[in-house]
């Protein structure tokens, strides 16, 4: 019986001490940028219950940075004044080329899931007319990197189009409401948020890439890279959730985001084209 307990206190004795050898190189503390997208006091609400969450069960201090810009959270990843970060998916690719950063998971939606879309409304009663007509297009900045694809569906069906790049979903839907505009490029985020979506009909959808992922500086110890995507997976509290319209996270990989690098592009190509035919 004595060896058993003594074989007992061994083993407890070598799992503790392999333990604190995982967690000795772990910094005592790590900074989590939160970049400026949709409701930001919410998305800063959210986050900062997540920071605690993650800092009561690493033991690791955690300190919440919100930058004033997107190039800050870039800048502050590779000189490695942010540890942990939430980016859009167009600043992760960006990062991603100057910082030596990891994907760990990406928010997961209630209503739209992990995957965003850009879908093409018109109204409801909408017909494409058979005479040549010039078809006025709404789209908001943030959409344009879809801006190609949208392009070429509009010259597959003959259509020859003028475009108005607008500052957000709602100005392009009123644009539409008041007859200023025959189509809108929304996205669908934007869409399931929208509550007279039924009086509009969707001509066309683009390719769907993954939202707001989660990511790590490369240089944090592997240990600790891996306990954190456990937590956010287990992440569970739903106030904090129901504040940004989440479910949870799903884990993610860099591959994830190939379907977005090629409409990026397909953006640059269209903007080096456009460029030559203006000089």
């Amino acid at each position: 019986m004595k060896k058993v307990f003594f074989m007992l206190f061994v083993s407890l004795f070598l799992f503790s001490s392999l333990n604190a050898k995982g967690k000795e190189d772990w910094p005592k503390r790590l900074t989590f940028g939160i970049g400026h997208f949709g409701n930001q006091e919410k998305t800063k609400k959210a986050y900062t219950e997540i920071a605690k969450y993650l800092e009561k069960n690493l033991g690791i201090k955690i300190r919440i940075y919100q930058p004033s810009d997107a190039s800050t959270v870039t800048k502050g990843i590779k000189f490695n004044n942010i540890n942990i970060s939430i980016l859009g998916s167009k600043l992760y690719l960006k990062t991603k080329k100057e910082a030596d950063i990891e994907v760990l998971v990406i928010e997961n939606h209630k209503k739209t899931k992990t995957n965003t879309y850009a879908v093409l409304l018109a109204n409801k009663d909408f017909k494409w007319q058979k005479k040549k007509v010039i078809y006025k297009v709404a789209v908001p900045s943030k959409l344009s990197t879809c801006f190609p694809c949208l392009k070429n569906y509009l010259k597959k069906k003959k259509a020859k189009s003028a475009y108005t790049f607008t500052g957000s979903g709602k100005k392009s839907i009123e644009m539409l409401r008041i007859g200023n505009s025959d189509f809108i490029l929304v996205n669908n985020m934007f869409l399931s948020k929208f509550k007279n979506r039924n009086s509009f009909k969707i001509l066309w959808k683009s390719k769907s890439f993954p939202t707001f992922p989660i990511v790590v500086s490369s240089k944090l110890p592997k240990s600790l890279k891996k306990s954190i995507k456990k937590l956010f997976l287990e992440y569970k509290n739903k106030n904090s959730l129901k504040l940004i319209g989440l479910s949870g996270f799903k884990s993610a990989k860099d591959k994830d985001f190939n379907g977005l690098r090629k409409l990026l592009k397909m953006e640059l190509k269209a903007n080096k084209k456009s460029e030559k035919s203006d000089n």
